[in-house]
């Protein structure tokens, strides 16, 4: 089974026939007989951006996380425009792969662009076999600073992405918005739709 994650592009999910969720962490969760994988997907720009600011480690830590998943980093593009419009040494980028794969222990792939990440996914998913449920993930619950914990509460409540519940916990705490819930509205990127969902979900009982 192959689930892909809300944000992911249109033209990937449909080739793939995969489901959409939001996902904890990752970009692709591929679920066979044989095992499973998380994938997270960059283009090389914004791999290359996203080491620079530091949001890479923190995607790669969460993806180590996942409980049962084997983590795969996917570069999707030609690493020449790399070096033309980003500005790469040789040996800089040498040293980016080898922090992925060395320092954090993770496997990189790398794809020329769309048709091949979605051939590479298909393959991938034959080789661990089809199953007929999916279990959601769940992260390692140990050594966890509280603030990652308040994360990775809202995370658990559809529509909360990482980037999305950092922006809530930047101006309240989990305690205030189950209190005033109408609290949401205000945070950038929150409309009616995803606090009634929150809403629900506080209130939900058997």
């Amino acid at each position: 089974m192959i689930i892909a994650d809300v944000h992911e592009p249109k033209e990937i999910v449909e080739k793939l026939k995969a489901k959409t969720e939001y996902l904890v962490a990752g970009d692709y969760h591929i679920t066979g007989e044989r095992g499973s994988v998380a994938i997270e997907r960059k283009t090389l720009d914004d791999f290359v951006s996203s080491i620079r600011s530091g949001r890479l480690w923190e995607q790669l830590a969460l993806l180590k996380h996942l409980v049962d998943y084997q983590p795969l980093l996917l570069l999707e593009g030609e690493t020449w425009r790399v070096f033309k419009f980003r500005k790469v040494t040789l040996p800089q980028w040498y040293g980016m792969l080898q922090a992925v794969s060395v320092g954090y222990g993770i496997p990189i792939i790398q794809t020329r662009d769309v048709t091949q990440t979605v051939l590479f996914i298909q393959t991938l998913h034959n080789r661990l076999g089809e199953v007929k449920e999916y279990h959601r993930p769940t992260v390692k619950k140990a050594n966890r600073e509280p603030l990652q914990q308040a994360e990775d509460v809202l995370c658990a409540i559809d529509g909360f992405g990482r980037t999305r519940a950092r922006e809530v916990l930047k101006h309240y705490s989990i305690r205030e918005i189950v209190m005033s819930p109408h609290l949401l509205r205000k945070v950038r990127g929150i409309g009616d739709k995803l606090v009634s969902n929150f809403i629900s979900v506080i209130n939900a009982k058997l």
